[in-house]
């Protein structure tokens, strides 16, 4: 049984509510019975009803119609729908059913969705038809993030139009159709060839130069670089626009873009879809406020909290981290003036959370408590309180090339790197940490980790990804950095704020400037403008004795380009230079050149720099006449290289310590990862136990519904053919005296044909001169007792007829049972 869980097939998810009953009949009626996909109908259906779904689906559709039931294994050409009172989710390919909330508003649309997306990924396919409010909106951003597709009902073909409209509005949707224009679309996607390769890298390996090709429409038609991102999503986005464009190679799909510029467009959407949530990861924002939160708050020197949210999308993540803050703010009783600057580069997502209005499914993601503090009902769903709206300022922003804020005191960043190859990764963690105040949080998705910058972090949470900035930079080309003011589009005016935009504007005249500020004006002597990272950035003057290029990878390290005298003055020095920013001068200093030995002073001054520069500092190459070298009477400033190498040696022997504490909490963090993992294995073997357990009751209660279903099917063709053999007229009446069964002589009493089932027996024309015949049928209905009449019939043909309550046993009855047995025949 656990192998058929290896089946590769689509899944499609259907989702209705009122008024979807004749538009699903409608799609089944339409869908060849042996599409190789599975259908999961889930409906809005009444707790107090009993559905007859099965009934009435199974008159539409060849394929078999099952009512799921827990662990029920997923197969092509199968029918499967939602039990009443229960919602509906599917992992490993098989359903899962739990009880639905009695009190709360249920979305199993969403659910059913949710899971679907991430059970199946490429395999999902979502279907929204018929039906009120905005079931299913959410669910939808999950199918299209893992790769699925979404098809919807056109209004105009919809009996109630909320859902279709709701759907619609996210702009996540594929197709928008008819239901019975959807089967033969669906069969389309599948069909098509990219589909069924399920390795995109075969892909890139085929058709490199293509793939290129494309990200640099990407980049020119919307300004926006996609060359450092996974190729393996993109690839995944690029496959589903070729199915909606039903091409088969790269080619012609690059002249689709080329020659269409609204496809380039919908695939840059496509590729930034985000996905998000109110409270995602609930367990890791209450770890948030519990514990990390107040420290921070405690800490504050000042009334101001800075926050930036990156990758806001449509404002959900954003309100969360407010809610979090005014909820602690209140039990604390400690007010800020608090700003989160909340950013995407999808100016729509940005236009969308600005309104702060949600709709009403929201409700699964938001408790009660919250909803009633910090939302107000609208018709169709829920607006943002004003409170909580004032906290926020949103704004279009790409982390990759626009300027990043500073002086913040948490950042979240959340399932947004997880997108990115792990040189892109580097560099915006580079700028996150740039922003983060010391011991300000970061706060990353589950799947998220601080990566190269691990040096630069401490691990609060490794659990939930939260992390505290050490206050250690790192370079981020700085240099090329100035102030700019940015226009938040949801405020009046304009807001001022210090940033930061990576530019080429800083020419060499600036940094002249910088460096003839502190020269003196009697000479030039050959400096060197070095970073604290010891990169050499400008020389000035005659460096033919001094510099040369080291072998091998091109390095422009100062220590590795000096003569091995100058190495220790000159590290040691600029170290001290950085750290203590103060000036320092050695002198004495000999090296062999060329020629001869030469005597230097070395003079270090840290360059002036205002907030937001980098730090740099000059170093002078003071050349002293060697007569007079041995003769340099400031014994305060004569270099002495023991002292110096001992200072050297003391240097590198603290970077050793500092390496081995960092590698040291490394291990135990891996050690407590390691435990955390052999827990999960543990429980995991535990929930494989009881999965086999009940696999094993599932079998059998599942065999002896196989044994009943064969009984109950010999049992039916028997009553068939012995019905048909003996030519006597039988007319079956459910408890309503509607007409359930008949046999073709009862023509002969009532004028009946196969569209007739269901209908009341005191619709049909009674063809007899018995009138108050169907009064005779209530009697017998009532009082339990048989009759027989006999019964002529308008064209003069005599009937027996027998009138007998339907027994369904234990002295139960539900309806009545006629024979006509015609006397002329006997």
């Amino acid at each position: 049984m656990e192998g058929d869980n290896n089946m590769t097939f689509h899944i499609v998810g259907i989702g209705a509510s009122a008024g979807g009953l004749e538009a699903i009949a409608e799609f089944f009626e339409n869908m060849p019975h042996n599409s190789g996909m599975a259908f999961i109908v889930v409906q809005h259906l009444s707790p107090d009803y009993k559905s007859l779904m099965v009934e009435i689906l199974s008159k539409h559709t060849q394929m078999e119609v099952l009512r799921a039931e827990e662990g029920m294994l997923v197969e092509p050409n199968k029918v499967y729908l939602i039990p009443p009172k229960k919602n509906l989710s599917i992992f490993n390919q098989r359903l899962l059913i739990e009880q639905s909330s009695s009190t709360l508003p249920n979305y199993p649309v969403d659910i059913l969705f949710r899971s679907l997306a991430q059970d199946q990924a490429e395999k999902a396919i979502a279907i929204i038809l018929s039906g009120t409010g905005s079931d299913g909106s959410l669910g939808i951003h999950h199918i299209k993030e893992n790769g699925g597709i979404v098809i919807v009902q056109n209004p105009e073909s919809a009996k109630l139009s909320g859902m279709p409209e709701n759907a619609i509005s996210t702009e996540l949707v594929d197709f928008i159709l008819t239901p019975a224009q959807m089967p033969s679309q669906l069969i389309s996607f599948i069909d098509h060839p990219p589909v069924t390769n399920n390795n995109h890298e075969d892909l890139l390996l085929i058709s490199p130069n293509e793939f290129d090709i494309i990200l640099s429409i990407l980049r020119n038609r919307n300004n926006f670089d996609f060359s450092e991102y996974r190729s393996n999503t993109i690839l995944r986005r690029i496959e589903r626009r070729m199915i909606m464009n039903q091409v088969t190679n790269l080619k012609d799909y690059i002249m689709i873009l080329q020659n269409n510029p609204s496809e380039a467009t919908v695939l840059h959407k496509e590729i930034l879809i985000g996905v998000t949530s109110f409270f995602r990861d609930e367990s890791a924002f209450d770890e948030l406020q519990n514990k990390w939160l107040p420290i921070l708050f405690s800490e504050k020197k000042d009334k101001n909290l800075r926050l930036w949210v990156v990758g806001c999308s449509t404002g959900e993540e954003a309100y969360s981290v407010a809610i979090v803050l005014k909820e602690l703010m209140d039990k604390l009783n400690n007010y800020f003036n608090v700003k989160i600057f909340a950013t995407d580069i999808n100016q729509e997502a940005i236009n969308s959370a600005s309104v702060g209005f949600f709709p009403k499914s929201i409700l699964g993601n938001i408790s009660s408590e919250r909803l009633s503090k910090y939302f107000v009902p609208k018709d169709s769903g829920f607006q943002i309180s004003r409170d909580i709206r004032q906290m926020v300022i949103f704004a279009q922003h790409d982390i990759i090339k626009d300027p990043p804020f500073n002086n913040i005191d948490m950042i979240t960043c959340r399932n947004m790197l997880i997108y990115m190859q792990p040189v892109l990764q580097t560099k915006v963690l580079d700028l996150l940490n740039y922003s983060l105040k010391k011991k300000g949080i970061l706060f990353l998705g589950s799947c998220e980790t601080s990566g190269a910058l691990v040096e630069y972090f401490e691990t609060l949470s490794s659990k939930w990804k939260i992390y505290s900035s050490k206050g250690r930079t790192k370079q981020i080309d700085a240099k090329r950095m100035y102030a700019k003011t940015i226009t938040f589009p949801d405020k009046e005016k304009q807001v001022s704020i210090n940033i930061y935009k990576d530019s080429s504007y800083m020419q060499e005249d600036k940094l002249i400037k910088r460096l003839l500020s502190i020269l003196p004006d009697k000479y030039l002597p050959l400096t060197a403008v070095v970073g604290s990272d010891m990169t050499l950035r400008y020389l000035v003057g005659n460096s033919e004795d001094y510099f040369k290029l080291p072998a091998g990878k091109l390095e422009y390290n100062i220590t590795k380009m000096v003569p091995k005298e100058l190495i220790i003055p000159l590290s040691t020095g600029l170290k001290k230079v950085f750290q203590n920013e103060e000036d320092l001068s050695y002198n004495n200093i000999h090296f062999k050149s060329k020629n001869n030995t030469q005597y230097i002073k070395l003079n270090l001054k840290l360059l002036p720099h205002k907030f937001g520069e980098e730090a740099l500092a000059a170093v002078f190459f003071e050349e002293i006449n060697s007569d007079k070298g041995n003769n340099f009477n400031d014994v305060n400033l004569e270099y002495d290289i023991g002292r110096e190498t001992k200072q050297h040696i003391n240097d590198l022997e603290q970077d050793l310590l500092l390496t081995k504490e960092t590698l040291h909490a490394a291990i135990e963090e891996l050690e407590t990862s390691n435990e955390e993992l052999q827990s999960t294995n543990e429980e995991l073997l535990a929930s494989n136990e009881e999965l086999q357990s009940t696999n094993e009751e599932l079998h059998n209660v599942n065999s002896e519904y196989q044994l009943k279903i064969i009984e109950l099917t010999e049992l039916n063709n028997d009553f068939k053919n012995l019905l048909s053999t003996v030519q006597i007229g039988t007319l079956f009446l459910d408890e309503n005296l509607n007409v359930r069964k008949f046999t073709a002589p009862m023509d002969n009493l009532f004028a009946l044909d196969n569209s007739d089932i269901g209908k009341s027996i005191y619709n049909l024309k009674n063809k007899t001169t018995v009138e108050d015949l169907v009064n005779k049928f209530v009697q017998v209905h009532k009082t339990i007792k048989s009759q027989e009449i006999e019964v002529k019939t308008k064209d003069g043909i005599e009937f027996e007829l027998k009138i007998i309550p339907y027994d369904i046993g234990q002295n139960n009855y539900s309806g009545v049972m006629i024979t006509a047995l015609d006397k002329t025949c006997k």
